[in-house]
């Protein structure tokens, strides 16, 4: 993956890569299910993660409830692109390992997880990582679309060469001007990133 001739993720790195927003479609089927009335333009408009705004009391009881429930999580659907890019992480002999901070209001939350993950990315327990505080983990890359938990794992790391922090675009966080990022163009995963003259430039997996 990278620019140019430039390297971005070298092979054999130990890749970090978040769940919801990055792998699974949390939002569209969490808002879905609370109020399917609320639209894309909704979403993008608010540009903030934390969707929990677009709802109103009544809705948010919901929500709570939806997410209470084991099924929820145990078939959240799986964005396609990122199949193929574990994949391509993979092929690079990369170690790819999947940060995902629980949800403690599921009993359960965390047999679906791994449940989902081993489902869709044929996961080993041992490459599950699960705690909210993902700034604590080390690895070469850490993938999030969490802009703030980006940004908190960029700042404790800061110091090590090695390390690279990607913001995986979705509709709540667009607006951000954090770089590099994955963007999903025409069924795919995309490296995108600016320049030393503020241009946006585009590589692949």
């Amino acid at each position: 993956m990278g620019f140019g001739n430039k390297k971005v993720i070298k092979e054999k790195s130990l890749v970090l890569v978040d769940c919801d927003g990055v792998l699974a479609d949390f939002c569209g089927t969490i808002i879905s299910a609370v109020n399917n009335k609320i639209t894309y333009q909704q979403v993008r408009q608010l540009g903030d993660w934390d969707i929990v705004k677009l709802f109103n009391q009544e809705e948010i009881k919901r929500y709570n409830a939806i997410l209470s429930e084991d099924s929820f999580w145990r078939y959240l659907p799986v964005f396609p692109a990122s199949i193929e890019g574990i994949e391509k992480l993979r092929s690079k002999d990369c170690e790819v390992v999947f940060v995902t901070a629980p949800w403690n209001g599921c009993k359960t939350w965390a047999d679906a997880r791994k449940s989902w993950l081993k489902y869709y990315f044929s996961t080993k327990d041992d490459e599950v990582i699960i705690t909210s505080r993902k700034d604590l983990v080390f690895g070469n890359v850490f993938i999030d679309d969490r802009v703030s938990m980006v940004e908190k794992w960029k700042e404790r790391w800061k110091h090590y060469d090695s390390s690279l922090a990607i913001l995986c675009e979705t509709n709540t966080n667009f607006k951000s001007d954090l770089y590099p990022r994955i963007q999903t163009r025409d069924g795919r995963w995309r490296l995108t990133e600016k320049n030393e003259i503020g241009e946006i430039e585009d590589g692949n997996l």
